[in-house]
């Protein structure tokens, strides 16, 4: 429950910093590069979780931070296409 109520405000706020404000301007200088950019971007906010295990438990930090980073790529697209097609974050 503690974790529930740590964690929630953090990810809302998290969303509205990639998906309300960082998008759109993304997206200005091309639909793709920005959907692509986010989402690297996304990846990158999320290595050192990953490089302290928080991630990819029992894998390398040499595989786990790359699959990290292209897994938030292609999640962070299918979530980036969402939100514009939506209007909504």
């Amino acid at each position: 429950m503690l974790s529930a109520l740590v964690s929630v405000p953090l990810y809302f706020g998290e969303e509205l910093g990639w998906q309300g404000y960082m998008l759109p301007r993304l997206v200005q200088r091309g639909r793709i590069r920005g959907l692509l950019l986010g989402g690297a971007i996304w990846g990158a906010w999320h290595v050192p979780m990953t490089a302290l295990g928080g991630s990819y438990r029992g894998h390398t930090v040499v595989l786990g931070i790359p699959a990290a980073v292209v897994t938030a790529m292609l999640l962070g697209t299918v979530m980036a296409v969402v939100r514009l097609a939506t209007g909504s974050v």
